[in-house]
């Protein structure tokens, strides 16, 4: 937990200057606890059901949604102030319905600079390379840590 919210916590479950120590500690204890269900929850639950791409979208969805609901409750609420969050919000929906990174990307050359300059000169020859990466897909896997897939040659010489 962040050192200037641990206060505000020690704070809101304590009463007072009486039992401080007994207040940080119940503080610690709770922040440890949830620390180690959420690492559970996320590495043995999440992370199977919904893949990684799957849980990045699920926390930006929560994040918007916690976002809104923070504003919503905000006592000087008006039209003016909703205007930013509102979009940011908007904006936050659009991205998590982009597809993201595809199996081109994680599982080609592209990052290790294994593909030409000619290669993604331009948008069409993007779009080409692109489709070319997605044929060669034959299998592929989410796991915990990591994608795998199976590619098979095109025909086409590699870059």
């Amino acid at each position: 937990m962040a050192g200037a919210q641990f206060p505000l916590l020690v704070a809101l479950l304590g009463r007072g200057r009486e039992h401080v120590g007994h207040d940080v500690g119940r503080a610690t204890a709770f922040n440890t606890g949830g620390a180690m269900l959420g690492a559970l929850a996320g590495g043995f639950g999440l992370l199977p059901l919904l893949t990684a791409p799957g849980c990045w979208r699920l926390v930006a969805a929560l994040l918007v949604a916690l976002g809104l609901v923070a504003v919503a409750l905000d006592p000087r609420r008006g039209i003016l102030p909703l205007l930013p969050p509102v979009a940011i919000a908007l904006l936050a929906v659009a991205l998590l319905a982009a597809p993201g990174p595809t199996a081109a990307f994680r599982h080609s050359g592209i990052g290790a600079g294994r593909v030409g300059p000619d290669a993604l000169a331009g948008p069409n020859e993007t779009e080409d390379w692109l489709r070319e990466q997605r044929r060669s897909v034959i299998w592929e896997a989410e796991g915990r840590e990591t994608s795998v897939a199976l590619l098979g040659s095109t025909g086409s010489p590699s870059p």
